[in-house]
């Protein structure tokens, strides 16, 4: 049973790779490349785990022990809270204990276990708890609702109770048991996961401390509901046709608050109000523009049918937009 569920959770990491890398020019860098190394490193750990090798039985192969998705769930966490550029000699820094680790084990394969290496085992176990309790403490202070936090608190707590079985002596549970317990866990974080960049909670695509929303009482649920009702009204109502429409307005029309549109707009769909509606109002004067049932209107008409108030108005936004005057845009694209 536990090899069926280690095969299932790896095709669902795999996938869950597969949806971060198809979206990752949306993501910040750094918040894409820990999150990835985590990912990946749990998936080398949910394959060769020591207790439970998904190909080969009762083999110790320490390189895919938890201490290498330890160090970057730690690197994860800690950059998800600084968003602080990545810097390599911390990477390295940090894994200093999972290289010592492995230059233990090989010694113990090539020589034989002795007190001493016994003991600098269970300091560098000490070290690996330090980086779960800093883990924790990220996690607690991040500005995310809790349906974000769930899977890395399950996670630490799992790791942090695997690692209490080297320390303390369990009746209840022994090492082989927790660790096909831990195999579940990955699992659950694995589909959590995938749930949450399904339905676009992606909390790595920018910094997830935002101080002018920071303290905002609009929930993570409300969110997609609200995005939903603000693009419909865009492109099944099109009120950006109304030239004289304003936050106020339109606030009023989808019956959301102004501060909760803005936060929206801003934050989970990476703009403004004015520059989501002018959007709007380009792409509907090119699909006018593109009819030839239009050929008899000017572009200054089928700019304010779009919803443009005037010719300034109309190709600021324009160039601004496509980059080029609504001049320029005309001659590369005559038939």
């Amino acid at each position: 049973m536990i090899q069926t569920l280690q095969i299932v959770t790896l095709l669902q990491g795999i996938f869950l790779l597969v949806i971060l890398y198809k979206n990752k020019k949306n993501y910040t860098y750094n918040n894409y490349f820990y999150l990835n190394a985590t990912l990946i490193s749990l998936l080398i750990y949910l394959i060769g785990d020591n207790n439970n090798n998904l190909f080969i039985s009762d083999i110790d192969v320490f390189l895919v022990d938890n201490t290498l998705f330890i160090t970057f769930f730690l690197l994860f966490l800690k950059n998800l809270r600084n968003q602080k550029p990545i810097q390599f000699s911390e990477i390295f820094y940090y894994s200093i204990p999972t290289i010592l680790y492995s230059c233990i084990e090989v010694y113990e394969l090539v020589f034989r276990e002795t007190e001493t290496i016994e003991r600098m085992e269970y300091l560098l176990y000490l070290i690996f708890v330090i980086y779960l309790i800093r883990a924790f403490f990220y996690t607690l202070k991040l500005s995310v609702p809790l349906l974000i936090k769930t899977p890395f608190y399950l996670l630490i707590i799992s790791l942090l109770i695997n690692y209490s079985t080297i320390f303390f002596t369990f009746d209840l549970l022994n090492v082989r048991n927790f660790h096909a317990i831990l195999i579940f866990v990955i699992a659950f974080v694995f589909y959590y996961l995938t749930y949450l960049f399904v339905l676009k909670y992606d909390f790595i695509t920018k910094p997830v401390v935002v101080n002018k929303y920071k303290n905002s009482s609009l929930h993570l649920t409300d969110v997609e509901a609200y995005k939903k009702r603000i693009i419909e009204a865009m492109e099944t109502d099109k009120v950006f046709t109304d030239a004289n429409l304003s936050l106020q307005t339109f606030s009023e029309s989808v019956a959301i608050p102004k501060h909760y549109i803005s936060e929206i707009l801003s934050v989970h769909l990476n703009t403004n109000f004015q520059d989501f509606v002018n959007e709007y109002r380009v792409a509907e004067f090119i699909k006018l523009y593109s009819n030839p049932d239009n050929d008899h209107f000017s572009i200054l008409g089928l700019a304010t049918s779009a919803g443009f108030k005037n010719k300034a108005t109309f190709n600021a936004n324009f160039k601004k937009i496509k980059g080029v005057s609504p001049t320029e845009y005309k001659l590369n694209h005559q038939p």
